[in-house]
């Protein structure tokens, strides 16, 4: 997956053309005004600018984690016109389930997920979502599923029509280290102090034997 769309989720349209509908500044461009107050010391503008981009980074935020969680619920529900909505219409589209090979292109992309929930039981599964990350027009979603010791990651597009799903990938991880139950350390407790006991009888000192006369 790219780490950026060069063509928004409307086909055969440009990110600029398309968005020129919606003229809000984006998130760089917040940050370039910052630093341009900044620089010639506009304190007060440079904190107006600060809270607007903390508040457009906020309410991205919220929007991505909306639209992941309706990402996953079409996931469940295994529906596939749902999936299709939530999916950027261009080329750039990406999607990678696990263990298969890359899928480019919305129409391959749903293709992909028809096969899929065809293949598949419905099953709920697990999912912590671990981290998001806003940059420009650009989301991240990183999320777990610790049953399948799987990592999905999201990353979603901003469009006029909302935030867009154009890169799906699940990747293997390592199963969680479980930590030890109480039981099991208290089980290792009488070896500690038995060893604890052993290491300082041998570092006492023998006393000389006494001379008998």
């Amino acid at each position: 997956c790219r780490a950026g769309a060069e063509a928004t989720c409307a086909e055969g349209q440009s990110s600029d053309d398309a968005l020129s509908s919606n003229p809000a500044p984006s998130f760089l461009d917040r940050e370039r005004e910052l630093q341009a107050a900044v620089r010639r010391e506009d304190f007060a503008e440079a904190a107006r600018l600060r809270d607007a981009l903390q508040e457009a980074k906020f309410g991205g935020e919220l929007s991505v984690l909306n639209a992941n969680r309706d990402f996953f619920a079409a996931v469940r529900a295994r529906d596939a016109g749902r999936m299709s909505e939530l999916w950027c219409k261009a080329a750039h589209s990406c999607c990678i389930h696990a263990a298969k090979r890359p899928v480019l292109g919305h129409a391959a992309v749903l293709d992909s997920w028809r096969e899929k929930f065809r293949e598949s039981k419905r099953a709920r599964a697990d999912y912590e979502t671990q981290s998001v990350v806003i940059r420009d027009r650009i989301g991240r979603v990183v999320v777990l599923n610790e049953k399948k010791h799987e990592v999905i990651t999201n990353f979603f597009e901003r469009t006029p029509e909302g935030w867009k799903l154009w890169c799906h990938q699940v990747g293997a991880m390592e199963a969680q280290k479980e930590r030890p139950s109480l039981g099991q350390l208290a089980r290792t407790i009488p070896r500690g102090l038995r060893a604890a006991a052993g290491w300082l009888r041998r570092l006492r000192p023998r006393r000389a034997p006494v001379p008998q006369l």
